[in-house]
This record gives structure tokens, sequence and C-alpha cells, in this order.
């Protein structure tokens, strides 16, 4: 099933930073129409899935309301996510990282302040060691502004929106500010 990006999002200007084999996706640059703030809002997730600057999931397609609605001081949406191989069913064992991956996903990193961390409970899943790959993201974030969906009774981790609270549909949390260091 297709899912169309959010009807406030500059279809047009979007840009898909993906490996030459399509096998990863660095990024995902995401312009929103009536903003006029240049302030970018980088998205962490874990790893990503198919959506492109043609497409969306409906991951993707909450977060681009969510910025809109609850964060309207953001003209742009960074999507990342701590791995880059485009595997939802987190599957593969073999070519989950790469150099060139890793450092425009640092720089990036580096040369944003704001973040919405949305990559629910970390733990190891196949090849993927969550944990420890956001221990490594954690030192680019500290001193920066960080938020998670802000769901009553959870601070312990970044809630996705899949969450039994939010489950694709529930705009009436805010973002609330977090310290790294607690998730």
């Amino acid at each position: 099933m297709r899912i169309e990006h959010f009807y406030k999002v500059d279809n047009a200007r979007i840009i898909a930073d993906l490996s030459d084999d399509n096998k990863h996706r660095v990024s995902l640059t995401i312009p929103l129409l009536d903003r006029f703030t240049n302030k970018t809002l980088c998205i962490i997730g874990q790893n990503p899935s198919k959506a492109n600057q043609f497409c969306a999931d409906k991951t993707l397609h909450f977060l681009e309301r969510f910025v809109y609605e609850r964060m309207p001081q953001y003209s742009k949406i960074v999507m990342l996510n701590l791995y880059t191989r485009f595997d939802t069913a987190k599957e593969f064992k073999v070519d989950l990282l790469r150099l060139d991956s890793e450092r425009k996903v640092r720089r990036i990193l580096k040369e944003n302040t704001d973040f919405l961390l949305v990559f629910g409970r970390l733990k190891n899943q196949g090849g993927y060691k969550f944990p420890k790959k956001f221990s490594h993201f954690k030192h680019h974030l500290m001193g920066k502004n960080n938020y998670i969906i802000g769901v009553d009774g959870i601070s312990d981790y970044a809630p996705h929106p899949g969450n039994k609270d939010i489950y694709y549909g529930n705009y009436t949390y805010s973002p609330r500010r977090v310290n790294v260091e607690e998730l």
C-alpha cells in the first residue's frame, strides 16, 4: 500500500540520500510548506523503511504531521536512523554499516542542534546492536535540544509512533525535552 507524504510537505523538494545500490538511506530531508523559520529538526529512528522522496510510510507520515502541528518552529525535517540499512524486519546480518554512510550521519548530527528521538525501546535484534549504536550517537547529542513524544508515564525511552498510546494517530501529545544521558 502506497502512503503519501503529509499534505503540508513540499514534495518537490524532498531529498533522499541513498547508497548507490539502494540498500542504505543516510537521510531523508523533508521541507514543510508555509514554514519560513529556516530551522531544521532531525528525527532519529532505528533503521529506515523504504520511504523516500516519492512516498512515505505510516511512521514518516505521522512524524511529518506531528512536527507540522506540534512543533511549528521547524521548517524542515531530516530523517535519520541509528542504522542506515533498509531492513524493517531486522533480518539482515551483514552490510548493516557502511563507513561512507556513517560519516555522513555524523556530519549531520554535528551540524544540527535539534533532535526528536523516536526509536522506541532499544534492544538487540538480530545483527543490530541498538543500545550500543545509540551510545555512539549520544556523544553527538550532548548539549543539544533533544525531544521525545511526551507520552504520559514514559520518560526512560523515546516512544515510537507505533507505541500503543500513539498508534500512528494520536497527535495530542506534545514534544518533551529530554536529557539523552537518561535514555
